[in-house]
């Protein structure tokens, strides 16, 4: 593994992108993923189950971006059956969420077109398989996190199209 460098969003990832699904966002108001595609001129859709912290963050967005009350696995399922695409798909997910995004990097795959962003540990993030048709990136450390009996790093595990293969 290369030397990690260290981002609070990996927004190189963003330079192309139009659109962003941002899934379990809602915790900080979206300071964590949704603030840095909106920053990139991104249009958002945000889905989160805490509904109060959904109607906050649409004060503060454009009026453009669009807020879901669902369940993120939900949500992404129904997307993927619908055929429903973005540019980035990002996960900031709670720690315990940690193992079940890393497992279903197929679904997020599946519906973005360019880029999948999923907050993550590092054994989560070598459990991590890039699907046919995208490259796993080297992880970037986001911050240090002791919370809850958890103490280790928290990393962006980065899944790119392989634009070779497209």
């Amino acid at each position: 593994m290369a030397v990690l460098t260290e981002a609070p969003y990996p927004t190189e990832y963003l330079a192309g992108c139009r659109t962003a699904l941002l899934l379990f966002c809602a915790a900080f108001l979206g300071k964590q993923d949704a603030q840095p595609a909106r920053e990139a001129g991104l249009l958002g859709s945000c889905v989160d189950t805490d509904a109060d912290k959904l109607l906050e963050m649409a004060t503060q967005y454009p009026d453009d971006w669009k807020f879901f009350h669902d369940d993120a696995f939900s949500f992404a399922a129904r997307a993927q059956l619908e055929g429903r695409t973005w540019d980035v798909v990002s996960l900031d997910p709670f720690t315990n969420y940690f193992e079940s995004c890393a497992n279903l990097a197929h679904l997020w795959c599946d519906i973005a077109n360019r880029v999948v962003i999923i907050g993550s540990d590092l054994t989560r993030y070598r459990r991590t398989e890039a699907p046919e048709g995208w490259v796993k990136r080297e992880p970037m450390k986001r911050s240090q996190f002791r919370m809850g009996g958890y103490n280790d790093a928290v990393y962006w595990t980065i899944l790119e199209r392989d634009v070779h293969t497209s």
